[in-house]
């Protein structure tokens, strides 16, 4: 995947789980996160391997374990990652080895976007379930377009 995201020419990190950034602890790892400093947004990636036999039972399962395990914990993670910004963005470019000037913490918290997405290793069935919430979802091959 790390290749996929390096085409996009972003800086992007993993945040491991329970690392520090501002003021804020992490309570899980964060698979990625890619700053896009020309329209102030943070990406907030959450890698998933889904395979499914495609057979009702199994879609039924495959769905409660999403709705219920999966969506949540992105959703805990884009707040962790919003209530922290600035920091956040200071520690992608420090992890990924990029040098920029970032706005102070007063007004860099107002200006950042943070969105949260799916990204499957596959087509799967979620990508379209997460279209009409806040969360999107979208296959690796064509993750350069979530960034479009």
């Amino acid at each position: 995947m790390n290749s996929k995201l390096s085409e996009i020419g972003m800086p992007f990190a993993r945040l491991n789980n329970r690392e520090r950034v501002g003021g804020e602890t992490l309570s899980r790892e964060i698979d990625a996160v890619v700053v896009d400093a020309v329209n102030n947004e943070i990406y907030v990636l959450e890698f998933k391997n889904i395979r499914s036999d495609q057979n009702a039972r199994s879609l039924q399962g495959e769905l409660h374990r999403f709705l219920n395990e999966f969506v949540p914990k992105l959703q805990r993670s884009i707040a962790e990652i919003s209530s922290s910004s600035d920091a956040v963005v200071r520690r992608v470019y420090e992890k990924h080895g990029t040098v920029r000037k970032i706005p102070s913490a007063s007004d860099a918290n107002a200006d950042w976007k943070v969105t949260g997405a799916f990204v499957f290793n596959s087509h799967s069935p979620f990508e379209c379930l997460t279209k009409p919430h806040e969360l999107k979802g979208i296959n690796a091959d064509c993750i350069a377009e979530l960034f479009e």
